[in-house]
């Protein structure tokens, strides 16, 4: 069930607002990806995503990286690898 729908989200802002509200208060872990078919749409999203989920409480993405899932600070423009 789509929750939090307000006049002008888009049908990627109520799933991800959904599923993150859903997520967040049980501690699992969140991460971005792409189902792209060209690389320019690799990250066509990335900031408008990274933007909701900041602006409804998450800190850090997930990330998987040789063979380990890390936590990782972010910000619209991306991930910090502190």
């Amino acid at each position: 069930q789509l929750v939090g729908h307000h006049h002008g989200e888009s049908k990627l802002e109520q799933v991800v607002v959904a599923c993150a509200q859903e997520l967040g208060p049980l501690g699992i872990p969140i991460t971005i990806s792409s189902d792209a078919h060209h690389p320019k749409d690799l990250i066509s999203q990335f900031e408008s995503t990274a933007s909701l989920l900041l602006k409804i409480g998450f800190k850090k993405l997930t990330i998987l990286s040789h063979g380990e899932w890390t936590s990782l600070d972010f910000t619209e423009q991306g991930i910090s690898h502190e």
